[in-house]
């Protein structure tokens, strides 16, 4: 069975491109978080002396500092002091949710973070955690106003894991978790993983400097990639086969604990975890290997042959590619499932440009279509220009649907097709704001954790008059409102879809949906390789059923199926309207 907490706060990042809902505890801990640098070096390291740190995120203020930097002696990787880095990226980290229990024996630290247990113990080569959310105490964005017109009513915290610790267990990784005095010393790809790609950030060591990014710098395109990360990608060390080894168990631990569909994987090839799937796929001696090029195309082949998942997918090369577009732009060609969706998508382009030449709102009859291809949300500066609706789902929404009202002052219009058939994902907030135009009704969704074995239900309402409230005045649910997806519908579109599908405020029309339910998790491997894979937190609309396991939760990776068939030939013709006018008069019935 489940346990219930009610969590008093909310914290929104992304679903995919870029987000991951966390939940933050407004509760702060009993003790202020103090840091002093311990110089008692375990004699498991050595010490490499501090070397420079450089932030170049947008979307926090973190103060270009020194980090110090140590050495594993036996199997060479880089390691950092836990306490030392949560510190000095306190432009990230709020120091007001983590505080250190100082009953620790010289074997164990724990930590309370987010008002969850966090446990690193020396000894036995584990930690132990609550939840995910004690990996996630991190300060609001600076750049984005996430929750304006979007009001969290409740936030239910469900788990099937009782009172016991979730475990990951680094020893069978070779994976070293040092203890000395109070101090944790991890790698600073494990770090990075727990701690920072969580939260859209990623701190990354070239084995010269550290460097510090959020997603929008990380995954930009070649144009706007900013020059200081393509300059720290050229000034690194060279490789050996430790290195290598490193990287590989790095791997290993990432896909068997943060990557969402490895069950489903494993089980395809009927194996038991990443160890046991790389022989079975024949790609370890490639893997291993010191030779980048060899490397590189062992990474095309697992993520886009193997893998074939469309959150998954390699964003630069490593340090070793000294070529001067550090993008990887290689391999998505040997990914069957992204060539369905190509293949759909320029037919759909075609017959789109065709029909409306670029047009976003068209009427015929008695209904209107508005097109809708992300979920996005503008920059509080973008958000105060008169262009915001350029930037922003929610004022995109409110230009459109004000356009419909003024093209239309006898009230002709009776029906609103929402056209996702192209929307590839974005913003979970984005997508919550949009779902307040088609009902003023609460809505909910349900985020499902696999590394917790729980489940968070939020419930929110959405201000779409922007004056404050948030009541029947809200809302054009006066107007029939149908959803058009298919195969790219993908993401968080896919959740709109399955939202509006079970709380009946639109009926799906066209094709299934694309799926990705799981959000995008961003991180990088110990060789510089950015990559991107889903994450163990799923999406999807909240249903009237209690579950008693993961298992028995909504599963929407492989799609949401319509209410109401249409052929893809008839998007974008006068079919879909007369389908949808025929609907709508047995509603009005």
């Amino acid at each position: 069975m489940k346990n219930l907490r009610t969590l008093k706060s909310f914290r929104i990042l992304s679903l995919t491109l870029p987000v991951v809902l966390l939940t933050q505890s407004c509760l702060q801990p009993k003790t202020i978080w103090k840091k002093q640098i311990n110089k008692n070096i375990p004699e498991e390291l050595e010490d490499l002396g501090a070397k420079n740190f450089n932030n170049i995120s947008s979307a926090y203020s973190i103060t270009s500092n020194n980090i110090n930097l140590y050495k594993h002696k036996v199997n060479k990787d880089y390691y950092v002091n836990v306490g030392e880095v949560i510190t000095k990226l306190s432009g990230l980290f709020d120091l007001n949710l983590i505080s250190k229990n100082n009953k620790n024996n010289k074997n164990v630290v724990s930590y309370l973070a987010n008002q969850q247990k966090l446990i690193f113990n020396g000894e036995n080569e584990q930690v132990e955690f609550e939840s995910a959310s004690a990996f996630s105490f991190v300060k609001q964005s600076e750049v984005r106003d996430y929750n304006q017109f979007l009001r969290t009513n409740s936030e239910d915290y469900y788990t099937f894991n009782g009172k016991n610790l979730r475990v990951f267990e680094f020893k069978k990784y070779g994976i070293d978790v040092v203890v000395k005095d109070g101090d944790v010393f991890l790698p600073i790809s494990i770090f990075n993983l727990l701690f920072c790609s969580p939260n859209y950030y990623n701190l990354q060591f070239n084995g010269v400097n550290f460097l510090g990014s959020s997603f929008d710098e990380s995954r930009a395109n070649r144009a706007d990639m900013p020059s200081s990360y393509i300059k720290f990608y050229k000034t690194s060390a060279q490789e050996n086969p430790l290195m290598r080894q490193n990287n590989y168990n790095f791997m290993a631990f990432l896909f068997d604990n943060y990557y969402g569909l490895a069950k489903r994987i494993y089980a395809k090839y009927n194996v038991n975890n990443f160890y046991e799937f790389i022989d079975k796929i024949k790609l370890k001696e490639k893997i291993l290997s010191t030779n980048e090029r060899e490397y590189r195309r062992a990474y095309i082949d697992l993520w886009y042959k193997h893998l074939n998942d469309l959150h998954s997918r390699l964003i630069t090369h490593s340090f070793a590619n000294k070529y001067t577009n550090i993008i990887n732009e290689e391999g998505e060609e040997y990914s069957q499932k992204r060539s369905d969706h190509q293949q759909t998508m320029q037919l759909l382009f075609s017959k789109r440009e065709k029909a409306y030449k670029g047009n976003a709102l068209q009427f015929y009859g008695d209904t209107a279509r508005i097109i809708l291809d992300d979920f996005k949300i503008g920059t509080i500066n973008q958000n105060n220009t008169q262009e915001r609706w350029r930037h922003d789902t929610y004022w995109e929404l409110d230009y459109k649907i004000s356009q419909i009202r003024k093209e239309d002052p006898e009230n002709r219009i009776k029906n609103i097709i929402l056209d996702i058939s192209l929307n590839g994902g974005g913003e979970l907030a984005a997508l919550q704001k949009s779902l307040g135009f088609l009902t003023n009704k609460e809505l909910s969704f349900w985020l499902q954790d696999r590394i917790s074995q729980s489940y968070i239900e939020t419930k929110f309402n959405i201000d779409t008059n922007g004056d404050g409230k948030y009541n029947q005045n809200d809302s054009y649910s006066q107007y029939n409102w149908y959803v058009l997806t298919g195969i790219n519908t993908f993401s968080a579109a896919n959740l709109f879809a399955d939202i509006v599908k079970n709380t009946k405020i639109a009926k799906v029309i066209g094709q299934k949906s694309g799926g990705g339910m799981f959000s995008v998790f961003p991180t990088v491997l110990p060789d510089g390789t950015n990559v991107d894979i889903s994450s163990t937190n799923g999406f999807t609309g909240s249903r009237d059923v209690e579950p008693n396991s993961v298992e028995d939760l909504p599963y929407t990776e492989d799609g949401v199926e319509p209410d109401i068939k249409l052929d893809y030939k008839d998007f974008y013709s006068t079919r879909l309207y007369e389908v949808v006018s025929q609907d709508s008069k047995k509603i009005q019935k």
